[in-house]
């Protein structure tokens, strides 16, 4: 007994150590793994796979069993490249095969494992994509690996996947170590690269897509459905299947209700053939078919009423659709057609071959509501295209038009009757923005029109002819405002030399019109070019449309009201250095022309200007103003006719070289004022002013009081007082010219005489000068000067009536100088007598200085003769009240100062 008690006491230590032992190996084997020679066993079964392994720690799991842990796994074609890690891998082996170093590896179980792999395995800093929660069981046979089922979540995508795939057998690689393995190599792992960078294309698609409020955390995005079979080593005998379902998610500003598609591929060819999203607008169906690595047309469809540019704006907000362009309403559009993958993208030769049609209905365009667009199009690969039926509906009016595209060339029909406000924000090229800089537009501005437009094969890409027949209303060209502009016939050459030409175009101004028959826009130049423009607004309101920096100039010339123009030339639209143009007036109203510092105003102007460079070349004639003055000294109490012609500088900054001749024909009374208040009337006046730079000439003749004028003026600088003249006269009733310096008297005769003068400064004292001068039968002692003489001769000769005498001749040369006149050798001759007079007059002291000596005729004369000298007499005091006394005699032949002579009566018959 007790023996047996104590074998069974044995038995139990036995036991017990036993299940120790093995305890203690199976923690061993868990928590510390097996050796390095069983992990490189392990490791070693990969390789006829393509693949080496490293393994952190191989370990015995008591539910899993053998488990590799941290495994990190390589391209054996590209040891360096790291394609995919796994934080736990459960492995069944055959103990008796890898004993005998057999293929040994039967299946490969994850559960709930984590699986890394980067998108460009060569990339030490590439992306990864990770599996999470993946459970798969992969049993291998031989080169045959089935997966019966594996599941995973990547990037919010729940995947049930599920098939068997044959790699590729040994014999199938190039030899090791060939130049030919090497180009093997570089080709399966760009293949590799290409397939990881596609795939996280989609996956980053995928993050984007949110979950809806109130959904639970560990709902997906979408859920996908697969199934492979086939070679892996021949991509185009693969078979793959697969299905993707999601429910409501979000992207951006995007809400989806339901996204379900199919994909399918077989025999090398990818189809699309469902993929349908719906949101609350409406839905997407679409489907596709394409055949990866050839160049074969991709067929598809797309119809859509969803919203399909905030899902656009979401996902690929690099495309540029503008957040100026807002849709109250999604368009909707259906395609259909082909797409050439190797095919590049040009502007001549798309790769599409599709048609379709797009619209839309309320929409807002960079701030303006439009109610509905829409257009039908079509486009082909071998550079034909086409827009039809578009259609662009606005609350204040509306356009249409058409599009072809053929072989490069491009033609195109359009009509407009919009606001130009909706147009202008589309003009965003800086370089279209500058050279229409020029046109102002308001809230009322409104364009009509209908044309064609047509691109040739062989010009630049940007140059169009357009032809079309346009009206617009209410806008300004360099400020100023035009009601309406109408023209059947306009052209547009766009591009690097862009040009507008123009027929028949009638501009509509608030005081007048403006019509050219043919006019040219040289925008790049800077040049307008007209033929035949008619105008009845003012020609400065008209120039500053087309050279605005000259209008300044032709501004210079006022009229009272608008004349009627015509215009030729060339415009230069930046300065005035290019300007080529001729204006012809004709005006009914008042012109003034600038002259000096003064203007020159006449009625019923016509004649002609032009512009030439920074020169003004003008003829103009009419008839002068009533009562008018020019150059301050000549007035016409009547109108004449006159003239002026000359060469002017556009900038008044460059007066200097004006040159210009101004004649006036006056067969009527005609006023010239002189001295500042003297006014002489003056008859069949002909008179040419001309200037020379600064210099100014004046030639005048003309008829006076029975009598002819002469006068010559030239000064140096005509803004200056300072000038030489010349000034004569013939018979001259001398009665009627005193006239206008004092009251009438009876000196009658007729008066002859000339001067030659300068005058240095503005006032009269200094004028410098000589002359003659004669009176023919006039009473020399109706002359204030000599007036009182008459008394005391009278006094010396009584019974004579030497106070009345009139002399057949008075002649006298006279000198002016510092305020005064002197004059030496009077004389006059009566009947009775001769006067001899010689002295000076002080006018600006009013003072007098002269002798004079009177000779009797006849035998009174030598009678008389020896005492001669009690005829000789001195005169001082004023001019107004000379003092003449005998120099020899005493009184009472000398007159009393105090005595106011008066002028004697003429003596009756």
């Amino acid at each position: 007994m007790r023996v047996r008690i104590r074998r069974g006491r044995l038995g139990l230590y036995l036991s017990l150590l036993f299940i120790g032992g093995l305890s203690a190996l199976a923690l061993y084997a868990y928590d510390v793994g097996f050796n390095r020679r069983w992990r490189e066993a392990i490791e070693r079964e990969l390789e006829p796979l393509g693949l080496r392994a490293e393994i952190g720690r191989l370990t015995l799991d008591p539910v899993d069993g053998l488990t590799a842990r941290n495994v990190r796994v390589f391209d054996l074609i590209n040891p360096g490249q790291r394609l995919v890690d796994i934080n736990r891998i459960s492995l069944d082996v055959d103990v008796a095969k890898l004993v005998d170093k057999r293929d040994f590896l039967r299946s490969v179980t994850l559960d709930n494992a984590n699986v890394s792999m980067p998108v460009d395995p060569e990339d030490p800093a590439s992306e990864w994509i990770t599996i999470r929660d993946f459970s798969a069981r992969i049993i291998v046979q031989g080169r045959r690996i089935e997966f019966p089922k594996a599941d995973g979540v990547v990037s919010g995508l729940r995947f049930s996947a599920r098939g068997d795939i044959v790699l590729a057998e040994p014999s199938a690689r190039p030899k090791p170590g060939s130049a030919e393995e090497k180009a093997w190599k570089e080709q399966q792992a760009a293949i590799n690269r290409e397939r990881r960078r596609s795939t996280n294309k989609v996956l980053r698609l995928f993050d984007l897509f949110k979950l809806p409020d109130g959904a639970p955390e560990s709902q997906p995005i979408a859920e996908a459905d697969l199934e492979i079979h086939g070679p892996l080593s021949q991509p185009d005998a693969l078979d793959i299947r697969g299905t993707l379902h999601s429910a409501a998610f979000t992207c951006g500003s995007f809400s989806a209700q339901e996204m379900d598609a199919e994909i399918t591929f077989s025999d090398g060819e990818l189809s699309l053939r469902r993929l349908q999203l719906r949101d609350h607008f409406g839905a997407l169906n679409a489907s596709a078919t394409w055949k990866p690595g050839s160049n074969d047309p991709v067929p598809f469809a797309i119809d859509s009423s969803a919203d399909l540019v905030a899902l656009v704006k979401a996902i690929a907000p690099q495309t540029g659709l503008p957040d100026s362009i807002i849709f109250t309403d999604p368009p909707a559009f259906e395609i259909s057609g082909s797409w050439s993958p190797g095919k590049p993208f040009t502007w001549n030769q798309l790769p599409l071959d599709v048609t379709g049609r797009a619209a839309t209905g309320q929409c807002s365009i960079r701030g303006e509501s439009y109610k509905a667009l829409s257009a039908d199009f079509a486009v082909r690969g071998n550079g034909f295209a086409y827009l039809r039926n578009v259609r662009i509906d606005h609350e204040s009016g509306h356009a249409s038009g058409q599009l072809l595209l053929r072989d490069g060339s491009a033609r195109a029909t359009a009509s407009c009757d919009l606001p130009i406000r909706i147009l202008t924000p589309f003009l965003t090229d800086p370089a279209i923005q500058k050279q229409l800089a020029f046109l102002d537009f308001t809230e009322d501005s409104r364009l009509v029109l209908s044309g064609q437009a047509t691109h040739a094969a062989s010009a630049h890409p940007h140059e169009w002819q357009v032809a079309t027949n346009l009206s617009a209303r209410d806008f300004k060209v360099r400020g100023v405002r035009v009601t309406q502009l109408t023209s059947p016939d306009i052209s547009l050459r766009t591009g690097p030399d862009p040009l507008i030409s123009a027929a028949n175009a009638v501009f509509r101004l608030q005081k007048g019109d403006l019509s050219i028959q043919q006019t040219e826009l040289r925008l790049k130049e800077g040049l307008c070019i007209v033929k035949g423009g008619t105008c009845t607004v003012m020609p400065a309101e008209a120039v500053s449309m087309f050279a605005p920096k000259t209008a300044p100039a032709i501004a210079r010339y006022e009229f009272a009201s608008a004349p009627r123009t015509e215009t030729e030339g060339t415009f230069d639209m930046k300065g005035p250095a290019r300007n080529d143009f001729s204006v012809r007036v004709e005006s009914p109203g008042r012109i003034s022309v600038p002259i000096g510092r003064e203007k020159w105003a006449f009625n019923a102007a016509n004649g002609w200007l032009r512009i030439k460079g920074p020169t003004l070349t003008l003829d103009l004639a009419g008839r002068t103003i009533p009562d008018s003055r020019f150059l301050g000294t000549v007035r016409f109490p009547d109108p004449m006719p006159t003239r002026i012609a000359g060469t002017f500088a556009t900038n008044p900054a460059n007066a200097a070289s004006n040159s210009f001749v101004v004649r006036v024909l006056a067969p009527d009374t005609t006023s010239i004022v002189t001295l500042g208040r003297y006014d002489f009337p003056f008859q069949n006046i002909d008179c040419t002013v001309r200037a020379t730079g600064p210099a100014l000439s004046l030639a005048a003749s003309g008829s006076i009081f029975s009598g002819k004028a002469v006068a010559s003026l030239e000064f140096p600088q005509m803004s200056q007082p300072a000038h030489s003249g010349a000034v004569s006269i013939e018979r001259v009733s001398y009665s009627r010219l005193r006239a206008i310096f004092t009251s009438p008297d009876q000196t009658g005769g007729n008066l002859t005489g000339r001067i030659n003068y300068q005058m240095k400064g503005p006032s009269a004292d200094s004028i410098e000068g000589s002359g003659t001068a004669t009176l023919e039968d006039g009473n020399i002692f109706a002359l204030p000067l000599l007036g009182p003489l008459s008394t005391i001769i009278n006094a010396l000769l009584p019974g004579e009536n030497i106070a009345y005498s009139v002399a057949r001749s008075a002649t006298a040369s006279f000198s002016v100088a510092r305020g005064r006149v002197t004059t030496p050798d009077f004389e006059a001759a009566t009947r009775t007598f001769k006067l001899t007079l010689a002295g000076t007059a002080d006018l600006s002291q009013s003072h007098v200085d002269f002798d004079a000596r009177v000779n009797l005729r006849g035998a009174p004369g030598l009678i008389l003769y020896p005492v001669s000298k009690l005829f000789e007499y001195r005169a001082d005091g004023t001019l107004s009240d000379p003092h003449w006394h005998a120099k020899l005699l005493p009184l009472p032949f000398r007159r009393n100062p105090r005595e106011k002579e008066a002028t004697p009566a003429p003596k009756q018959p």
